[in-house]
Formats: C-alpha cells, structure tokens, sequence
C-alpha cells in the first residue's frame, strides 16, 4: 500500500489501515526472522514488532540483539535494548522513552 508524498491529507480510517498493514509485515518479518529458531512469549514479541516498526527489518536483521534471541538469550536482548535510540546521528529523548517502554513489554511476561 502506497501513500502518495504529494498530498498531506489522509483519512483517519486509511491511516488505520495502512498501519495494520505496515505492522502485519513487520509481525511477519518477524516470524521469517526470529521464530523459526526462538520462541517469544507475546511481550517479547509485541516489543519486537514495535522496535522493527521503527527501525526497519533489515535493520533487525542485521542487530545484535536478533542474533541474542536467536540464540536464547533473553536477558542480553534485553540489555542491548537501548541501542535503537538514536536519529539523525544524535540520542532522542523521545526514542530513549520508546525503548524503555518496549524493553519493559520485552520483560513483562518471563
């Protein structure tokens, strides 16, 4: 699903639904990339999806902490969380909140 850069209008209903879309193929990266060889409890998972969201799925790909849950190691996932906190070069706040928040769902439920 494509949205034109070229208007800035867009329905509160398409925008819903181009977010159920843009978040189903992040949960289904996720599968691809992660569930074939760990198993998440639904915190971990749903924190997964949300950091994915944000930072693309090659970049999960490419992370340590796929690799941390690939191997079973919840806790170093975990701890790595933060590595995601940064634009344009520099540490937000807004993504330093985003992080603790799903590293927090990460940890909710082992």
């Amino acid at each position: 699903m494509l949205i034109s850069s070229k208007t800035n209008n867009i329905t509160k209903e398409r925008g819903e639904s181009y977010l159920r879309y843009s978040v189903q193929g992040v949960e289904r990266a996720i599968s691809r990339l992660v569930l074939t060889r760990a198993e998440l409890t639904q915190g971990m998972f749903d924190a997964t999806v949300s950091l994915t969201y944000n930072i693309a799925t090659v970049a999960l790909q490419r992370s340590t902490i796929r690799q941390r849950l690939m191997r079973g190691e919840y806790e170093g996932a975990a701890v790595i969380w933060w590595q995601f906190r940064r634009g344009g070069g520099r540490i937000l706040p807004g993504l330093v909140k985003c992080r603790e928040t799903e590293r927090q769902l990460f940890c909710s439920d082992w």
